[in-house]
């Protein structure tokens, strides 16, 4: 037995850290790159937990001070792939801001300073002026497509009878930022077609004209901002949140005699299709994440997605044949008739679960499946595997240098030389391995989740 078979794929991750480590000491970032990147990555962990904990003004400042860094870097082609998956974190964190009525600079272009400007104390001053008109062009339109949800009703915990109700926002912030079309949240849901629902979907020219209202300042051009904006009766406070419909799903343990296994079949669907919506850090529409079991049962602000039993009225199911409103994965070739066909078996066999905890993420649940389910060697090529798309992934046009020795596979580009040294180094590192993990080399088979 192999020690790169132990579990949580340590031995294997550290002899790619070994090799990668080893890389950039011999090629880039420079040194005051690697200063910079670290900082971006320090002020992006310290937004995330100021985030968490509701300080959403120091989350900002610490928001902007990632960006500066990294769009510097970002105007370097060879750190641009170290750079865009942090930068596009960044801009996900400034947008979830602005929802909550930070007013942030615009983010620069790759390579830019970040903009100085005067960002206003809170809001836009509204008054009458030229450009697009609120109450002969955008009220007309929000009434028709929005009316039904959030004029005659306060849908979402969100209600835009009047003007003062539209710039107030929601439940969760604000949906409108003036100046910044692409800062509002309203914009987003209707780009991404989350929004409307009940009243059809907004063409590219309303879209354009609403835009266009946002980046002039969202000025009110009407008398009176508590006035209805539909010239009539209308709802000026949003109404509450109707109960979730549908009792509270609780988690059934699978008994093995399922045909269809959440872990094996449905957690790896759920993870490769449906976290760029509505996994963690996402605003998904209705308020629906899947990132867990828990998540998923616990279901949208509109009510359960699943009604153990009876795929016919799970709006899971509903969703992914496109029998109830957009079909999902929003934006992407639907799912396989037989992929569908196994979600619908998997609610009409109790919608039960397999995996070790409704906590783990659904990448989580799939993997510990798979490593409790393979044999060694099946482990070991998965991990071999891993480790080159990893070397693929950070340096697609450098060809590494590969050494293998008893218990570690070591990629590289310093030298065929280099990467064996390294190789042989770990190899001798064995011994106090075992000691850590407390287990021996012909006994590890046993510790296998990855």
């Amino acid at each position: 037995m192999r020690l790169r078979n132990f579990g949580l794929g340590l031995i294997s991750l550290c002899a790619v850290a070994i090799a990668l480590s080893a890389a950039t000491v011999w090629a880039f970032p420079s040194a005051e790159q690697k200063a910079k990147l670290q900082k971006a990555n320090a002020d992006i962990t310290k937004a995330q937990m100021l985030m968490k904990n509701q300080k959403f003004k120091e989350a900002g400042e610490a928001v902007t001070s990632a960006a500066a860094s990294l769009t510097e870097l970002a105007g370097d082609k060879d750190m641009a792939k170290i750079v865009d998956p942090l930068l596009t974190k960044v801009k996900g964190m400034h947008g979830d801001l602005e929802l909550q009525g930070i007013k942030l600079d615009a983010l620069p272009a790759p390579g830019e300073a970040p903009a100085k400007t005067d960002a206003p104390a809170k809001g836009t001053p509204v008054g009458k002026g030229g450009g697009v008109s609120f109450t002969k062009e955008v009220a007309p339109m929000l009434v028709q497509k929005c009316g039904k949800c959030h004029i005659n009703d306060g849908k979402g915990g969100f209600n835009m009878g009047t003007f003062a109700a539209l710039k107030k926002g929601s439940k969760d912030g604000i949906v409108i930022s003036p100046g910044k079309a692409d800062g509002s949240r309203i914009v987003e849901v209707i780009k991404t077609d989350d929004m409307p629902r009940g009243g059809g979907k907004v063409s590219a020219n309303e879209l354009a004209v609403l835009v266009k209202w946002i980046n002039e300042g969202a000025k009110f051009d009407g008398a009176d901002d508590s006035k209805p904006i539909a010239g009539g009766a209308a709802t000026t406070a949003a109404k509450p949140t109707p109960d979730m419909t549908g009792p509270k799903l609780t988690v059934v343990a699978a008994t093995g005699g399922e045909t269809v296994s959440f872990a094996r079949d449905l957690a790896p669907v759920l993870n490769a299709n449906c976290m760029g919506c509505h996994g963690d850090g996402q605003n998904p529409g209705a308020r629906l994440r899947v990132e867990t079991f828990a998540n998923l049962l616990k279901g949208s602000e509109n009510g359960n997605i699943i009604t153990p039993g009876k795929s016919a009225d799970s709006v899971l199911v509903k969703k992914l044949k496109g029998t109830s409103g957009e079909r999902m994965p929003s934006k992407k070739p639907p799912l396989a008739d037989d992929v569908i066909a196994k979600f619908a078996k998997w609610v009409d066999e109790g919608a039960k679960f397999d995996g070790d905890s409704p906590t783990q993420t659904m990448k989580m649940v799939s993997a510990i499946y798979k490593a409790k389910n393979s044999s060694s060697d099946e482990l070991q090529k998965a991990r071999d595997a891993r480790a080159q798309a990893t070397w693929d992934k950070g340096n697609p046009e450098v060809r590494a240098s590969r050494a293998e020795s008893t218990n570690f596979l070591v990629l590289g580009n310093v030298g065929d030389a280099k990467v064996k040294a390294i190789a042989d180094a770990s190899e001798a590192l064995v011994p106090q391995i075992e000691k850590i993990l407390h287990v021996n080399n012909e006994a590890a088979h046993w510790l296998r989740a990855e």
